[in-house]
């Protein structure tokens, strides 16, 4: 067995801009296990806002134990202490070997269902207003639009778009406002408008206003920061509608389903998610469409350059290829 790992530039459709940051690129990896004539692969999409940054994802993976075969290696990653990206591209890549060379698909070894042409959100991120025009008419075939915002734009940029489309949308802040004043004159402009849900308003350490605002919002709250690979479900209830699931958050297949099950059980809604990342990461995050109410898996669709097109997408709808 040979695990071996190459870093790749991804190149986004436009600026790449959030509450936190913006980026005309992003630095992924992928990591191959080769068994024979046997390959599969792992994405690894190191995000700054847990600490990730892609010396650290070099180091970690040069100094990783050796393993014999697959399953050791997916065994391996419940101790191993390193970043969730790089978790994830280890799992993923594990779990569709052991899956292969069982000779069953990968849902099959999962245990979930693969559905076919499912709607994605297609994103839009922080921009000059006068670019929307063109920007919302090439994504007009998306059923739905997700949305980026600052604290500062949020009642603007929300209005314009709102005028431009029909689609229900979704506004994702990226822990963009800094207190229940700000965040709440903010829902009182757009209570009109067809606003499917918010994604963390606040920072994750700001639990005291997810409990104000629980409850009182006219709309559903969505946890995305305040989940990682692990979480207080009796908590996380109190403060919000549903969670995000990212496999580049959880570190892979096997935490996320864990996750995707305790956030059913306590009565939450699932969105799976993504970061940018090639249609290697989308993939298997689609592998587990099944069990999410939502998704918003457009990461391979931002990024001009996706060297392994493993995603069809027609008419806003997204589909694995063929195994």
């Amino acid at each position: 067995m040979k695990l071996s790992i190459e870093k790749i530039r991804l190149d986004l459709r436009v600026t790449w801009k959030i509450s936190r940051n913006e980026s005309l690129y992003k630095s992924n990896f992928i990591v191959r296990l080769v068994i024979g004539q046997d390959t599969t692969l792992g994405e690894v999409a190191p995000n700054i806002r847990y600490g990730e940054t892609p010396e650290l994802i070099e180091q970690q993976f040069n100094s990783l134990p050796d393993f014999s075969n697959p399953q050791e290696l997916l065994d391996g990653c419940s101790t191993l202490e390193i970043c969730h990206s790089l978790k994830c591209a280890l799992v993923c890549a594990a779990v569709d070997m052991i899956a292969k060379k069982s000779g069953m698909s990968i849902e099959t070894f999962l245990g979930v269902k693969r559905l076919e042409k499912l709607p994605t959100s297609m994103s839009i991120p922080i921009m000059e207003e006068e670019l929307l025009t063109k920007y919302i008419d090439d994504i007009k075939r998306f059923k739905f639009i997700k949305i980026k915002v600052n604290e500062q734009n949020a009642i603007s940029f929300t209005s314009k778009i709102t005028s431009m489309t029909d689609r229900p949308i979704r506004i994702d802040a990226n822990e963009a406002f800094s207190d229940t004043d700000s965040f709440y004159k903010f829902i009182e402009s757009i209570e009109n408008f067809n606003i499917q849900f918010i994604e963390q308003p606040f920072k994750a350490s700001d639990r005291a206003l997810y409990r104000e605002v629980k409850g009182e919002c006219p709309f559903e709250i969505m946890a995305d920061e305040s989940i990682e690979d692990s979480a207080d479900f009796d908590e996380l209830k109190l403060m919000f509608d549903s969670v995000n699931i990212k496999l580049m958050k959880t570190g892979g297949y096997l935490k996320a389903l864990e996750l995707i099950e305790k956030a059913k059980a306590s009565g939450m809604k699932v969105m799976l998610g993504c970061m940018i990342e090639s249609s290697v990461g989308i993939s298997n995050a689609l592998r587990l469409a099944s069990l999410a109410d939502y998704l918003d898996l457009d990461g391979s669709l931002l990024i001009k350059n996706d060297p392994f097109n493993l995603i069809l997408e027609d008419d806003g709808l997204i589909s694995l290829k063929r195994d």
